[in-house]
């Protein structure tokens, strides 16, 4: 019956993942002045908005390093470092490259796991402010400094 409308395939793409290339840089410098102004008002913990700026920096290289393989065939970096990186921080400075770069926007598996890893930083992020979370924040430098002797 070739008389009957067709039916188009399902889209795949999950589009609620998939931001707006400003957007993306906007969400990144905004938490990162975010954390800058709770550090002026000694709210957020000096370490943990160094490590957001060494992993941002760290990641961003990465990406570079991943989207330059990319190009050339060359060997790329594995998306499991790219989910570390961005658990530990480094999520602003990916969101930055994946705009700037244009690098890791359409694959909707990577980015599943990139946003819930870029969450469980947050929440993370967040348990710091908390009662609980200030006794480790206060905490943890004193153990890298006698681990360290800095």
């Amino acid at each position: 019956m070739s008389g009957l409308p067709q039916i188009p395939e399902p889209v795949v793409r999950s589009d609620f993942l998939h931001f707006s290339e400003t957007t993306l840089q906007e969400v990144a410098l905004a938490f990162m002045a975010l954390i800058g102004l709770g550090f002026w008002a000694s709210v957020v913990p000096a370490f943990l908005v160094l490590s957001y700026l060494v992993f941002s920096h760290l990641t961003y290289g990465v990406y570079l390093w991943d989207k330059a393989g990319a190009i050339r065939g060359a060997w790329r970096a594995d998306p499991r470092l790219l989910y570390a990186l961005a658990f530990l921080g480094g999520w602003p400075g990916a969101l930055i490259a994946q705009d700037r770069l244009r690098h890791l926007t359409k694959n909707d598996r990577f980015r599943r796991f990139f946003w819930l890893a870029t969450t469980f930083n947050v929440l993370t992020a967040c348990w710091f402010l908390t009662p609980d979370g200030r006794f480790w924040s206060e905490a943890i430098p004193l153990v890298l400094q006698r681990l360290f002797g800095a």
